[in-house]
């Protein structure tokens, strides 16, 4: 089985409220779909087996992106016959830019006001979910057994 993790950091004043983190939580939640869709967008289909058999969990900090299938190391990196297809690491820059667009907007949604003075906000808001957000480089564990 191969798994990658991407751990998720939060930098800054930003996230030490109660209902921030719950907005995170939401938006962890619905990168589980999304990131699913890119991933396997990105996986090469002869059977179709390895393409169907991505799976996707999220908690508050970690995406973790799993294919049991035994040749999907081989898949990812390449080998010296088999170019790398990059199905998580090439799709991590798409999924990183929703989740900070998908919160920036929970954010404004709920915390931003009305008006000129609203947009303003709302600017502030997503600029601070970029430069707070930041996903840790994605590592690929080789899981044998599970």
């Amino acid at each position: 089985m191969a798994k990658w993790d991407a751990r998720v950091r939060y930098i800054g004043t930003l996230w030490s409220s109660p209902q921030v983190t719950a907005e995170v939580r939401a938006s962890m939640k619905d990168m589980e779909s999304y990131a699913l869709n890119k991933v396997q967008e990105r996986t090469p289909v002869d059977t179709g087996k390895m393409k169907a058999s991505w799976s996707v969990k999220t908690s508050d900090r970690l995406i973790e992106i799993r294919n049991p299938m035994n040749y999907a190391g081989f898949i990812e990196f390449g080998t010296r016959k088999i170019p790398a297809f990059n199905c998580v690491s090439g799709a991590m820059p798409d999924i990183e830019a929703e989740f900070v667009r998908n919160l920036g907007g929970r954010l404004a949604d709920k915390y931003g006001a009305k008006g000129t003075s609203g947009v303003k906000k709302t600017a502030r808001l997503l600029a601070d979910a970029r430069k707070g957000v930041m996903f840790a480089k994605s590592k690929m564990y080789q899981v044998v057994g599970t």
